[in-house]
């Protein structure tokens, strides 16, 4: 009887070691579970953060490119605007030279008539 109080004394230390040991590795999951979460959503949300600053990176070079453009586009509206006005001066004074050399070509020529 003494022998088996002894086992019955033992046999509950190590149900109770076992049920520590238990116990301590659900506690080491549930912190290794909390860990990799937070590691998950700290990943998450700097991929996020960077992914946002890289949407905006592109929006500003799209938006300083098209800016760009339109100055160049203004400047080359303007170039050619210019070039053309300087041209229609050329052809209207080409035109009245004209005109004026057979004015006087007609007056020369009702002259001798």
């Amino acid at each position: 009887r003494k022998l088996s109080e002894e086992e019955e004394v033992h046999r509950r230390k190590l149900s109770e070691e076992e049920a520590d040991a238990h116990r301590a590795v659900r506690e080491d999951a549930a912190t290794h579970a909390a860990t990799v979460q937070r590691e998950v959503t700290e990943h998450r949300h700097r991929m996020d953060t960077e992914a946002t600053e890289h949407r905006h990176r592109m929006d500003s070079e799209a938006s300083e490119q098209t800016r760009r453009l339109d100055t160049e586009a203004s400047e080359q509206t303007r170039r050619l605007a210019a070039e053309n006005e300087a041209h229609e001066r050329k052809v209207r004074l080409e035109v009245d030279t004209s005109a004026r050399n057979l004015a006087v070509k007609l007056e020369e020529s009702e002259r001798e008539c």
